[in-house]
């Protein structure tokens, strides 16, 4: 995709010239901050990938001598949210470079849910997000849209109308959740 190429030109670099054409003089400082980092995580993981993951679909687990009692707890057990015997299936519904993720963190305040949700992905490597997470997140989101319009990033702009998109999902569906993970 295009936020791919942009951002590849400007990956590792310490030039705030070229992160301003990108992110914008306001953010350019901070972005450079993030992408030449001390912080071992980010050096690491620079060439790392970022994989959105959608739920497909649910398989109960169970032996064929199974007691009808038995399925029914397990059946119940689904009902009301617990996953016991069941596993969950995902499609890949999207990926995007790991200096994607860190120009998206810059157009965020620091204090806002959204930043501390993607955050999870570069502290610990993946992150769940469920249909309690998904309307704050759009509106997060929405906002760093303008932002990022403002400063002409039309590559951050694809990623996150994309990653709207896979949050509409969530909401129109609350049994649906999303797994992002970091591949390295």
């Amino acid at each position: 995709m295009r936020y791919e190429r942009e951002m590849s030109s400007v990956v590792g670099s310490d030039n705030a010239e070229a992160m301003s054409s990108v992110v914008g003089s306001d953010n350019a400082e901070a972005m450079s901050s993030v992408v030449g980092s001390d912080n071992v995580a980010d050096r690491f993981c620079a060439n790392a990938q970022i994989v959105l993951y959608r739920l497909s679909s649910k398989v109960v687990s169970m032996e064929e001598n199974v007691s009808d009692r038995s399925k029914e707890v397990a059946y119940y057990t689904l009902a009301v949210g617990h996953h016991t015997g069941v596993l969950d299936c995902f499609t890949a519904a999207m990926s995007f470079s790991y200096a994607y993720l860190q120009q998206l963190l810059c157009l965020l305040p620091k204090d806002c849910f959204t930043h501390y949700k993607l955050d999870g992905l570069r502290k610990f490597g993946e992150i769940t997000i469920a249909s309690e997470h998904a309307q704050r997140l759009i509106d997060d989101l929405n906002k760093a849209s303008m932002l990022a319009q403002m400063q002409g990033a039309d590559g951050i702009l694809e990623l996150i109308a994309e990653l709207g998109k896979q949050l509409q999902l969530v909401l129109d569906d609350p049994v649906v959740y999303l797994v992002a993970k970091r591949l390295l």
